[in-house]
């Protein structure tokens, strides 16, 4: 269900228009059963420019891991640089994937 921004405002009246608008971005990118409800919304925000299959593999290593968002953020960042803008990183994951089963 669809919950308007107006809606949002009156539970949270403290919150700006951009963080309800950040706060609607963050929602529609990530569905609810993919969040993890251990680590803080701020995690979520980091991963959700990304696909699904890399929200999933990096909050799961966050969560496993116990990282904070600085170290989430510096962990992407750094598996960007490694390879070249347009490839992409989930074709990165499943040649990983590929290598580590055979």
């Amino acid at each position: 269900m669809f919950v308007g921004l107006r809606h949002i405002k009156r539970k949270a009246p403290t919150t700006s228009y951009d963080g309800l608008r950040n706060l609607g971005y963050v929602a529609k990118r990530i569905e609810s059963e993919r969040r993890r409800s251990l680590l803080p919304w701020t995690y979520h925000q980091e991963v959700a420019p990304l696909e699904p299959e890399e929200q999933d593999y990096w909050l799961d290593l966050a969560e496993e891991n116990s990282w904070n968002r600085a170290t989430l953020r510096q962990a992407i960042k750094e598996s960007r640089a490694d390879h070249p803008p347009w490839v992409k990183h989930t074709d990165v994951l499943r040649d990983l994937a590929i290598i580590a089963q055979s």
